[in-house]
């Protein structure tokens, strides 16, 4: 039977004395109680509160406390995801955090959230990530916002690739308002396409240091090729900006010189994810074989995994990064590998398509798992 709503002075956590998080849980409660009993009730009916009060958990309650001063609706939401009833972890905290702040700012934007799937069946660090992006929106000037909410794929309801690209552009106006204003200007913004979302993803984890943005970013957003407004093509580039530049950045002048790079296309049906676009970003002459290897190894990984590729396209940046190393972007915008062995015919001995697997894996296991031996291992 659920408790009734004044046992949580029976917890043995409050009986034995209590903490700071657990002194500090208590006092939210007490406010939500006298808000609202029911929603008080369901809190004490969760395992997670009843044997003892963490931080993340602490900070959940005084969350919840504080969306449901601003929306009873929301709060009761939130309290039936399976993903806060049955415990809630650092990555929970930050995402709920972020929606209340939402809420505060823009309560169509956090209903629009809580509605969506992708929010309402988990959160992984990606998707906490994106929460937190949006939250960051609405700490820059109103009239600034309006030229990204303005566009006609913002208003007409958002797909997570679109929040995710919202999001990202979110934290890169944390850091600079300039930089955010530069880019939702630019024509590839001006229609969505999924590439649209790798390329600002790209963009956004270039930027990130500190409080302030990187030199790698300034130098990218200052180069002619982007200064002047990225074009639905450059976006293949640009999503390849970040995965370079933890290889080798003195990839960035051949890539963004139009005159070098080069790009070969392939459009596929796969089974479960349906149309998906693979690109081949080179800077100099590859293998014929290199897009068949491609396809074959998204076919295979999307085989094993029996869900649908986490993006719609597929980058594979082929060039010899001087490291004598391969791998792929964490973040799944783009992959890079060692071009001695693996973008040409002169090895024929070699089998890479178990490579080119690896790393076309790493859409579905990636960081957001924190664990290596499914990241790199499964």
């Amino acid at each position: 039977m659920p408790p009734t709503a004044d046992t949580i002075f029976d917890f043995p956590w409050y009986v034995d004395g209590l903490t700071e998080d657990e002194n500090r849980a208590v006092r939210s409660w007490q406010d939500i109680l006298r808000e609202d009993r029911a929603v008080a009730k369901t809190l004490l009916g969760y395992p997670w509160l009843a044997d003892s009060v963490t931080e993340d958990e602490r900070r959940v309650v005084e969350s919840l406390q504080r969306i449901l001063q601003e929306d009873r609706a929301t709060a009761e939401t939130l309290l039936g995801f399976p993903w806060v009833a049955d415990g809630v972890n650092e990555e929970e905290r930050r995402a709920v955090h972020a929606l209340r702040d939402i809420l505060r700012e823009d309560p169509a934007m956090a209903k629009t959230v809580l509605e969506s799937t992708w929010f309402s069946e988990g959160v992984t660090f990606t998707k906490r990530q994106t929460v937190q992006g949006l939250s960051r929106l609405y700490g820059i000037d109103r009239s600034s916002l309006s030229g990204l909410t303005g566009k006609p794929w913002f208003e007409d309801g958002l797909s997570y690739e679109e929040f995710r690209l919202a999001g990202d552009l979110g934290d890169i106006a944390r850091r600079s308002e300039t930089h955010f204003l530069a880019i939702i200007d630019m024509p590839f913004l001006e229609t969505f396409e999924p590439v649209d979302a790798l390329a600002v993803r790209s963009l956004r984890r270039l930027a990130c240091c500190g409080e302030g943005v990187s030199k790698e970013f300034r130098w990218a957003m200052a180069h002619p090729t982007i200064s002047d407004g990225i074009s639905d093509e450059e976006t293949k580039v640009v999503a390849t900006l970040h995965g370079a530049s933890s290889f080798y950045t003195d990839l960035f002048d051949p890539l963004l010189d139009p005159n070098t790079v080069t790009l070969e296309e392939r459009t596929i049906e796969l089974p479960h994810t349906g149309e998906t676009q693979l690109t081949i970003v080179r800077i100099r002459p590859g293998a014929e074989r290199t897009m068949d290897l491609l396809e074959r190894a998204v076919r295979t990984v999307e085989g094993f995994a029996k869900m649908p590729f986490p993006v719609k396209h597929v980058i594979f940046l082929a060039e010899n990064t001087h490291t004598h190393r391969f791998g792929a972007s964490h973040h799944g915008t783009s992959m890079s590998f060692w071009h001695d062995k693996y973008d040409t015919d002169e090895y024929p001995e070699v089998d890479v398509l178990h490579v080119f697997a690896h790393e076309s894996s790493h859409y579905y296991w990636n960081r957001d798992w924190n664990l290596h031996w499914v990241e790199d291992g499964l």
